[in-house]
């Protein structure tokens, strides 16, 4: 604990400190009245009392409580304590929060709140809490302070919801007893509540349904409650049943975390749709051909209702939410399945050379006809749902390059999780086993082409048009971007040109996620290839010079792109009007590091590199912020939005709906036909 150094100015709290925030789960108190004594063994502390004693100096004690719940602590002032008596102790009550109690797990890092928050009633449920562990320190004025004596107290939520209840409980190694004043702070509506949107589901929201399932599934016994609902018709796989229910628990409360409140019932089926599509492909493989998977799943998810309506104290319901779980089955029959696409070339055909190769062929077999482009890292190809004839595009990345394969399976399924309209769907991240290994993912398909050829595109004899919707481009990315870093926590790190394409109604989308990582803060070091993430014209300097880095990079790679869009470029050895780039070698990357130079050159003496000047003076200066040699200059997501370049595009809140994001951009395209 390390307490002595600042002992003295720590040693007395203001009486009657107020208690702590009502957004405390729970909040302990260590009373006056607790008596300590010294302990009853000899050791060097009672050797030094003796010694005082003799030398006619009276022993105190200078003593600190700790207590601890969960993954919360919290400690009283420092007391002077005699060599028995009663303890005065005047400090503000120990808050706990509910992520500290509700998320506790030995050796697991803790969860957002959002999931936090849904364990509550769960918690209420299982009537448990973490035990307390009261700890006594001696307070030390040269080393370390010293460690007295400990007591546990196991604590129920049915005795201390809404109350106050104090405990005495004795201290190990003869030093007393301790008495605690525990508090729950709980509302108790919490759990009627509960009953009342699983007994009736159709007087509440599917959001609200949603939530209420996922808290009560978060406890101890949601798997097995899951288990029992299984129908007698459908034998599992003992080896295989457990891991894949608790990948179904996992996306539930993944996608339950991410609801706000005013979502529709349409928007929150089309979350679930990705969770209903696996739980009847998980289905499927479990029974025969003639099964009715449909109906094996309806009583499956009714029986889990059921169950759960039970365990909140309502009724067993034989009939309910069908309307909802019809619905439900739909979105993931919709929801596009490995097994369900085939290979077409450009007119929507099938190949026929795929059609006619035997089934354990076709896996591993993507035909010419069909692929849309090769790049490092796989092969991305054109599929047809044979059910609703929707086009998708599929990227096959071979599994020779595991590390970078898993790393872009773990990102794309976090965006899978939260889709935004500024970034290109993902319908599934999908491990094939069977011949050579491999790893398909199936995306949304964009007829529109990528940024890259709009900008190669607008090159004519002429020199450099900027096209109509330029500015609004770059604002559907800069929305993409900041979903990326502020909802998901994830950073790009190959933000260009060719990893932005267009949808059939032209809206520029982020896609290709190979290069990106989950968590806004790298160490620098090259993990991926011993290469600096990212494209050579693009990639910030300080990720190229293996400095730590944040999300500023991906806002450097954002300038960088902006400059291009606005300006045309500068043509590149392999024919696309691209950023200006010095030379480097895969042994050294140290000259990307002065492109921030190179551009800066380009931005104020266009004419000198006979390169197209920015359409206006806050267009060039919004470029050079962003590409600031120091990424402490850069400015972050609100500053950008507040910047004039920006500022004039009147983007949509960073919490906006996607309706709210739909309209805006069906605005920005009135606005242009207008001029």
């Amino acid at each position: 604990m390390g307490h002595s150094a600042s002992a003295d100015s720590a040693e007395c709290a203001a009486p009657g400190a107020t208690a702590p925030s009502p957004s405390s789960l729970l909040w302990v108190r260590i009373l006056t009245g607790s008596k300590l004594q010294t302990p009853t063994s000899l050791n060097g502390d009672s050797i030094l009392k003796v010694c005082r004693w003799l030398l006619g100096h009276p022993h105190t004690w200078r003593l600190y409580v700790t207590v601890s719940v969960g993954r919360g602590q919290g400690q009283t002032e420092i007391v002077h304590v005699p060599t028995h008596g009663d303890v005065n102790f005047n400090h503000a009550p120990i808050p706990f929060t509910l992520e500290d109690i509700v998320t506790y797990d030995p050796g697991l890092g803790p969860r957002a709140s959002s999931l936090a928050s849904m364990s509550l009633a769960s918690t209420l449920l299982d009537r448990r809490i973490p035990e307390m562990t009261i700890k006594v320190y001696r307070v030390r004025r040269i080393c370390q302070d010293a460690l007295v004596s400990v007591a546990r107290l196991p604590i129920s939520t049915t005795e201390l919801a809404g109350t106050s209840r104090e405990h005495t409980i004795s201290l190990a190694n003869g030093c007393g007893m301790i008495t605690v004043r525990c508090s729950f702070n709980c509302s108790v509506n919490d759990l009627p509540n509960l009953q009342s949107v699983l007994a009736y589901p159709r007087r509440h929201s599917l959001a609200k349904f949603a939530q209420a399932l996922a808290q009560l599934l978060q406890g101890e016994d949601g798997l097995e409650i899951l288990q029992r609902a299984v129908p007698k018709a459908l034998h599992l796989p003992t080896e295989k049943v457990t891991s894949t229910m608790q990948s179904f628990l996992v996306s539930l409360c993944n996608q339950v975390s991410m609801l706000s409140d005013d979502e529709s019932d349409r928007e929150v089926m089309q979350r679930f749709a990705p969770l209903s599509r696996s739980i009847q492909d998980f289905i499927a493989e479990c029974t025969h051909n003639s099964a009715n998977v449909a109906a094996l799943t309806e009583e499956w998810l009714c029986g889990t209702f059921s169950l759960c309506a039970q365990k909140a104290g309502g009724q067993k319901l034989a009939s309910m939410n069908n309307y909802m779980i019809k619905e439900f089955l739909k979105q993931g029959e919709r929801y596009p399945g490995m097994d369900h696409l085939v290979p077409i070339d450009s007119r929507g055909d099938t190949v026929a050379d795929w059609l006619n190769s035997p089934p354990m062929v076709r896996r591993d077999f993507v035909p010419r006809e069909a692929v849309l482009g090769k790049g490092m890292f796989g092969t991305v190809w054109r599929a047809m749902d044979l059910r609703s004839r929707q086009w998708y595009a599929v990227k096959r990345s071979n599994t020779s390059r595991q590390p970078t394969i898993a790393r872009e399976r773990e990102v794309t399924n976090h965006v899978l999780m939260n889709p935004h309209p500024c970034i290109v769907q993902i319908f599934g991240n999908h491990y094939i086993e069977t011949g050579s290994c491999f790893s398909s993912l199936v995306m949304e398909f964009c007829a529109g082409g990528d940024l890259q050829d709009k900008v190669n595109e607008a090159h004519t004899d002429h020199g450099y048009r900027l096209p109509d919707q330029a500015v609004t481009w770059l604002g559907q990315i800069f929305l993409g971007l900041e979903h990326l870093h502020m909802v998901l926590g994830t950073l790009q790190r190959d933000l260009k040109p060719r990893n932005v394409v267009f949808s059939d109604d032209g809206r520029a989308k982020l896609t290709d996620f190979g290069m990106g990582r989950i968590g806004l803060v790298s160490t620098g070091a090259f993990t991926l290839q011993n290469c600096p993430p990212g494209s050579p014209a693009y990639v910030a300097p300080e990720v190229v010079l293996q400095k730590p880095y944040d999300f500023k990079a991906d806002i450097y790679s954002f300038g960088v792109v902006c400059w291009n869009v606005l300006t045309g470029g500068v043509r590149d050895s392999g024919g696309d009007w691209s950023a200006p780039c010095y030379a480097f070698s895969s042994q050294n990357f140290a000259n990307l590091a002065n492109n921030h130079r190179l551009l800066e050159k380009h931005v104020k003496h266009p004419s000198r590199y006979n390169v197209q000047s920015a359409p206006s003076e806050a267009a060039s200066d919004f470029v050079l912020l962003l590409t600031k040699l120091d990424p402490e200059q850069r400015p972050d997501h609100g500053k950008i939005r507040s910047v004039r370049f920006m500022s004039s595009l009147g983007l949509p809140a960073p919490d906006a709906r996607r309706s709210q994001i739909d309209e805006w951009i069906r605005n920005r395209e009135r606005a242009k036909d207008k001029t």
